[in-house]
Parts: structure tokens; C-alpha cells; sequence
């Protein structure tokens, strides 16, 4: 998005304007070709796992966001889907704010905005695919999401500092962090909460839990914004930073997997 930022689609052919098209149009083009490609593939190659006919009909959509908070009859899950929720909060209002502030305190453009976001994908993806799935098995995936939560706190405070100091140095090292909390958190987050669920149960609550995260992202950007210009930059990263003492709190105390036993509904 931010390399193809650096094409103007309105230095070649200026009428484009007067149709809407402006210097930002072509990372939004781009976006829109992958959303269709990703949904031609999914049409096209993945099968449907809900049967045609029959069901208790559990599985009925609700327009009220608050459903998703509602208890589980397993131990664990309702715990896991709210430190999630609160995890993706404020981590997604970090990614919207952060080229304000790269813009704002480090005068980056979308070259250098760009560098940053490839920095934080890059470390997302060698923590995630290089130790994260070696070490998962071995060292469990509750105190795994604990460390990543310890690692975010002091990431989200640095990058804050960046800020107020206007250092780019200060801001990679907060970036590293902050990609390394994620790598470590969102994927043992995710194999928690299908652990806690029996095998029939896992396609209704993985979808109650990526619904929370997507919950997260629509109100946490929102809730980072007006922080972020009522306060400043660094006082809003460092709320957050404060902020996830309670997703850490909450999965302290996320049950053992082998201690997990089903509760009894009243429904």
C-alpha cells in the first residue's frame, strides 16, 4: 500500500479527477483487485462445512455486537474471546495511529511508511512461522500469549517515547517489540480458544472469536484516534501500553488445557 502510494494515477492522466480519482486511488485499487481475487478463490476452491439441511439452529446471526460477549458453556473460551477482543483493541488503534505519528513526529512519507510496515510484516512472519510453530507444543501456547503480551507493553511505551522524542531508533526498537508481542499472542490466542472448545463446538467459536477481532479493529482505531489528537501521541501510546495490563491479567488466568471441562448450560 504505501509503495504503491508513490503512483499517482492523477500525474499521468489529471481528468481522472474529476471522477474522484485522487494521489491515494491506487493503493485502494490494489485492495480492491486482491478482495475480489480472495473472493473468487474462496467461491471457487473452498467447500462448504455447514450442512444443506437440519441443525439446532445455533448457528443464526445476530445484528447485536453485545451477543459475542455472552457466556460459553466451556471453561475458558468466553475468557480467551474477551482478552482477545481487548488484545486487538488496542493493538489495531496502534496501526491506524502509528503514520500519524511517523508523519506527524518523524516527517516519513510514504516511502518510509511503507519500510516500517514491511519491517513489522517481516518480523510477523519469521517469529510466527520460525518459532512460534516449533516452540508452541513445547512450551504451551497460554504462557507463550503471556510473553507476547509482556513484550507489547514496553513496545507500545517506546514507540510513544519515539514520539515525544522524535527518534526513529527509538521507534524500530518499539516496532520489534510490538511485532513480536503480536507473533507470539494472535496465533496461541487463536489455538487456545479452539482447545477449549470440542471438536463439534470449534467452527461456531473460532467464528465468535475472529468476530471479536473484528469488533477490535472497527472500534479500536476509533477509540486511538480521539486519544491520539485529545492527547498527543505519546500519551495515547502510553495509555495503551497501560491498557493491556488487562488482556495480560486475563490470560493469567486462562485454565489449563488438560483442566478444561465443559459447564452445564441453563439454556
Amino acid at each position: 500500500g504505501g509503495a504503491s502510494a508513490l503512483l499517482d494515477l492523477t500525474a499521468h492522466w489529471p481528468g481522472l479527477a474529476a471522477y474522484g480519482v485522487n494521489p491515494y486511488s491506487m493503493p485502494a485499487l490494489i485492495a480492491f483487485c486482491l478482495t475480489l481475487a480472495n473472493l473468487a478463490l474462496v467461491v471457487a476452491l473452498v467447500p462448504e462445512t455447514r450442512p444443506a439441511r437440519g441443525g439446532n439452529g445455533r448457528g443464526r446471526r445476530r445484528l447485536n455486537p453485545l451477543v459475542l460477549f455472552r457466556p460459553e458453556r466451556f471453561a475458558g473460551v468466553a475468557k480467551t474471546n474477551l482478552t482477545y477482543f481487548l488484545f486487538i483493541l488496542i493493538f489495531s488503534g496502534m496501526e491506524f495511529s502509528l503514520t500519524f505519528l511517523a508523519v506527524e513526529h518523524l516527517g516519513y512519507g510514504p516511502r518510509e511508511n511503507a519500510l516500517m510496515f514491511l519491517f513489522i510484516g517481516v518480523v510477523l512472519a519469521l517469529v510466527q512461522g520460525g518459532y512460534v510453530r516449533r516452540a508452541a507444543g513445547r512450551v504451551g501456547n497460554r504462557t507463550m500469549a503471556l510473553r507476547g503480551f509482556c513484550a507489547l507493553a514496553p513496545g507500545l511505551a517506546l514507540v510513544g517515547l519515539a514520539g515525544w522524542l522524535a527518534s526513529a531508533w527509538v521507534l524500530y526498537a518499539g516496532l520489534l517489540l510490538l511485532s513480536i508481542g503480536a507473533a507470539l499472542a494472535i496465533p496461541c490466542l487463536t489455538a487456545l480458544v479452539s482447545l477449549y472448545a470440542p471438536e463439534e463446538e470449534q467452527g461456531r467459536v473460532l467464528g465468535i472469536f475472529r468476530s471479536l477481532g473484528a469488533l477490535g479493529r472497527t472500534v479500536g482505531p476509533l477509540l486511538a484516534c480521539v486519544l491520539y489528537w485529545r492527547l498527543g501521541a505519546s500519551t495515547a501510546y502510553w495509555l495503551g501500553a497501560a491498557f493491556l495490563l488487562a488482556p495480560l491479567l486475563l490470560a493469567r488466568s486462562l485454565p489449563a488445557i488438560e483442566k478444561v471441562e465443559p459447564r452445564l448450560s441453563n439454556s
